[in-house]
């Protein structure tokens, strides 16, 4: 297609283009169905019926905020200093026009969330002296998401979700189709500056239990990296960000991965490859290791896992521009642990990179990994903390602390070293 930027071939350029976002976001969703463990509520479980609902216009929801969305009155039941959270029980939804009754799925790592509140200091059995609920309908990818609108608003004391915490690992632009985010705390990843409620919502790594590898940090440490930059991107160009020249401009030691089209590699292997600039094959995420810094594309982190799996294989971030919020960005002072670039310093990176103390950067990027973004149990963990900490400012700090070599100022409790990192001064002659 690169013949003929003006006619046939051009077309189909862009055709690939709009569908493989389209195919990334579909094999996301599809891709968590591969696991094996779902579990559903037993036949005992209680009933409760809705009627189908018209979704209606929320955008009145956006303008959500902790003092508007989110009563603190309720937070106060409780003397230990921790936001008390109750889990909803199970139950089974009836469809009144149909009669048709659902038995919700439960995801393994839907699961292993729930577990990590009832364990954590947060749990509160008695409704009546928690803080925030979480539900025990499955949020996280998706699934009967023709019918959990419904199941939603069902609920007992959901009252437009104040109060409530849905946990997501989908962009968070597609899921305002089919979730009534309404007053409830949502705790995703992909947040566009747009959508996120700040206060309100809160943003996070999106989980990937595909290409999860307890092995990755260790080896990241030890990896040799021949690559200074690595591009992720979901059709191969850099269109979305003004720049359309291939391999990164000047940068000699670079790759651009893409997702592959389905005629290259099948759906199923999908997660573990991608594809360079040149249609080569390579293994994913392990290519990651051989990389120093890693660019995800805007629209790349919004609709999937790729930034964790870079901080997981210790690749530092490199951030182009503000307009997403970056997971934990409330408590994470992200100058620490990745680059930020804008636009118009795109042509300069490879100096610009290269004047960054890299191991620095790399061993805070694994602190933060391992500790915040490795499991849904810590995910959920830093979570509760950074809820807690809104609700008892006074306290700040004094949660969740990281282990007592690492110091922290105020409420920024993740920082992983005490260092500071100015950002290097790059000549522009």
């Amino acid at each position: 297609w690169e013949r003929d930027k003006h006619g046939v071939m051009s077309a189909v350029r862009v055709k690939w283009r709009y569908l493989l976002p389209l195919l990334g976001f579909l094999a996301i969703a599809a891709l968590w169905h591969m696991r094996q463990g779902y579990s559903v509520p037993s036949t005992g479980a209680p009933t409760l019926s809705f009627q189908r609902q018209a979704r209606g216009d929320k955008s009145g929801a956006r303008d959500c905020r902790a003092t508007s969305c989110f009563s603190v009155n309720k937070c106060a039941h409780r003397e230990q200093g921790k936001v008390g959270v109750y889990i909803s029980p199970p139950y089974s939804f009836r469809d009144e026009a149909s009669g048709t009754i659902f038995f919700p799925e439960i995801s393994l790592e839907y699961t292993e969330l729930l577990d990590a509140i009832r364990t954590s200091p947060y749990y509160e059995p008695d409704p009546t002296k928690a803080c925030v609920t979480v539900p025990h309908v499955d949020t996280l990818n998706g699934n009967a998401k023709d019918v959990i609108f419904d199941m939603l608003n069902s609920l007992p004391g959901w009252k437009e979700g104040e109060n409530h915490i849905l946990f997501v690992m989908l962009p968070s632009s597609q899921t305002q189709s089919f979730l009534p985010f309404d007053r409830a705390v949502v705790a995703g990843g992909g947040f566009p500056m747009s959508l996120y409620r700040a206060g309100l919502d809160v943003s996070t790594p999106v989980f990937n239990p595909l290409t999860f590898n307890a092995d990755y940090p260790t080896r990241a440490i030890h990896s040799t990296r021949p690559h200074l930059l690595t591009v992720l991107t979901r059709d191969g160009s850099f269109q979305s960000v003004g720049v359309v020249d291939t391999p990164f401009p000047g940068i000699m030691h670079s790759l651009l991965l893409q997702l592959c089209p389905d005629d290259v590699v099948s759906p199923d292997e999908l997660p573990w490859k991608r594809c360079t600039h040149s249609h080569v094959v390579v293994d994913y995420p392990s290519v990651l290791l051989s990389s120093r810094f890693c660019i995800v594309v805007d629209d790349v982190i919004m609709s999937g896992f790729e930034f964790t799996d870079v901080m997981m294989s210790g690749c530092i971030p490199v951030v182009l521009g503000d307009k997403l919020v970056l997971p934990f960005s409330e408590v994470i002072d992200w100058s620490r642990a990745s680059v930020r670039l804008w636009l118009e310093e795109l042509g300069q990176s490879a100096e610009i990179l290269q004047a960054y103390p890299e191991e620095e950067l790399r061993q805070q990027v694994l602190f933060l990994y391992q500790k915040y973004f490795s499991s849904m149990s810590a995910i959920a963990m830093a979570v509760m903390a950074i809820i807690n900490e809104r609700v008892f400012p006074t306290l700040i700090g004094s949660h969740e602390l990281p282990p007592p070599s690492v110091s922290h100022t105020h409420w920024r409790w993740l920082h992983s070293s005490p260092c500071h990192i100015k950002r290097p001064t790059v000549s522009h002659l």
